[in-house]
């Protein structure tokens, strides 16, 4: 070293200089080199998540048309379902059959707001009457019989629509060509009726690779919009050709499918046993029946002698007015016996009365004892001043009666519910099947021919 010259040393920092300058410039290009790569490489996710979801975006809207083209049918179906269900139970309601009701609270709350004791008390007889009339026709009543008529008329209604016919589909003027056709039937091939597989693939042919013109070209883009503009109108011809290839889909099933009929020769009957399970003994309820009739005598007595003001419970209802509710019940005449009367509530527990039950209230059995002990109590007449015992015993031993008769059998018609549910079920399964291939012009006539058999059972 001690030999170089002040000129050796020069031109050895100087090489060592360029060697290190050199150096630094090729990795300043290969970081340069990397990051290009990178944001070619998140550039190239970006555009692979929006081609993908433009994808998924076109098959849920085709598909959304399509079940809104199902769902059509499907309501058409349940509006017949529903109006027969309906029908069944009014039918089953009105059965002689069947164990019948009294809306007795209805017509408390009624006779509360009268103002005439004789209406008053011919009113209150007819309501013994009518339970006089249950207790007999108790003996009589067939729930599984009436069930078994009931169902069958419900799958009657339900098969007036077997043999509908699908229509012809919409003549458009872009009807699928032999080429499509022929490309869609591989298709059914390959899986019946996945509308989705179809325009993937079909999606995907009109993407395409792009070529190396094209990569050039997209990378002279001067901005990233214009890049951006560009992928979009490459998707968008993606999207229509996918959709366009649904819509053809369609076309060949709708034309398959047309002409053939809803065939539903198989529906099976309601075979099942309903539950029916006594909860009175109905001579006792007829031995309270007597006793309550016994009672009613001296009350109306009681009542032409001392007025409306002495109907009713030591907690006087007589003249407190509240509002009035409705309850449902069937095969009671209230409205034609009652209509035009003012009413007004009894107390939420419901007839009151003074008599006081035994723990957990009185079986038949005893209540039968009250009355025969408060019917062997004299009345004695207009002087009488302690008629009121007789007014609460006639009130207590007529919602005994009256709670009873209500009461006579527990009927579970859970299984009948569960057919007709099943029923449908498998009408709409069938609907379905049709449904899936139809156009949107076959789907509304076939609810309009759907909607038009209501009322109209098949013999």
């Amino acid at each position: 070293m001690s030999g170089m010259t002040d000129l050796d040393f020069e031109m050895l920092g100087s090489a060592i200089g360029s060697a290190l300058a050199k150096g630094l410039d090729e990795s300043e290009l290969r970081k340069d080199q990397r990051a290009r790569e990178q944001a070619d490489l998140e550039r190239q996710k970006e555009e692979a998540a929006q081609i993908g979801n433009a994808l998924e975006r076109t098959i849920r809207t085709f598909e959304r048309e399509r079940e809104t083209i199902c769902m059509t049918t499907r309501a058409a179906v349940r509006e017949v379902s529903t109006n027969a269900r309906a029908n069944m139970w009014e039918s089953l309601q009105k059965d002689p059959r069947m164990p019948r009701t009294i809306n007795y609270q209805e017509r408390y709350k009624a006779l509360v707001g009268l103002q005439d004791r004789s209406k008053m008390l011919s009113l209150l007889k007819s309501t013994l009457d009518l339970a006089n009339t249950l207790l007999k026709e108790a003996e009589h009543i067939d729930v599984q019989a009436a069930v078994l008529d009931v169902a069958e008329g419900f799958r009657s209604n339900i098969c007036a629509l077997d043999g509908l016919i699908v229509a012809q589909p919409d003549r458009r003027a872009d009807s699928p060509t032999e080429e499509s056709t022929e490309q869609l039937s591989v298709k059914k091939e390959i899986a019946s009726l996945d509308f989705g597989m179809l325009m993937r693939q079909t999606f995907l042919r009109s993407l395409g690779e792009m070529s190396e013109k094209e990569r050039l070209a997209m990378e002279a883009y001067e901005s990233e919009k214009e890049r951006e503009e560009a992928l979009r109108k490459r998707i968008n011809c993606a999207c229509d050709a996918a959709m366009q290839a649904g819509d053809s889909y369609r076309q060949v099933l709708a034309q398959e499918v047309a002409g053939k009929a809803l065939v539903l020769d198989d529906m099976p009957a309601f075979t099942k046993q309903v539950g029916v399970t006594p909860l009175q003994d109905l001579d006792l309820l007829q031995q309270l029946a007597v006793q309550v009739d016994k009672s009613f005598k001296t009350f109306s007595q009681v009542v032409q002698d001392n007025g409306l003001y002495a109907a009713f419970s030591s907690q006087k209802d007589y003249g407190n007015c509240r509002r009035y509710g409705y309850g449902r019940y069937y095969l009671d005449d209230f409205y034609a016996v009652f209509g035009g009367g003012s009413a007004r509530s009894c107390s939420e527990e419901g007839i009151p009365s003074s008599v006081e039950e035994d723990e957990g209230g009185d079986s038949i059995k005893r209540a039968i004892e009250r009355m025969a002990t408060f019917n062997s109590m004299p009345y004695d007449g207009f002087l009488d001043d302690d008629f009121q015992v007789h007014v609460d015993a006639f009130w207590y031993g007529f919602r005994k009666l009256m709670e009873s008769a209500n009461n006579l059998v527990k009927i579970d018609l859970f299984e009948l519910g569960a057919y007709c549910n099943d029923l449908l079920n498998d009408v709409i399964k069938k609907v379905n099947a049709l449904a899936v291939r139809m156009d949107e012009r076959q789907a509304i006539q076939f609810s309009k021919d759907v909607a038009a058999c209501v009322g109209e059972p098949k013999a």
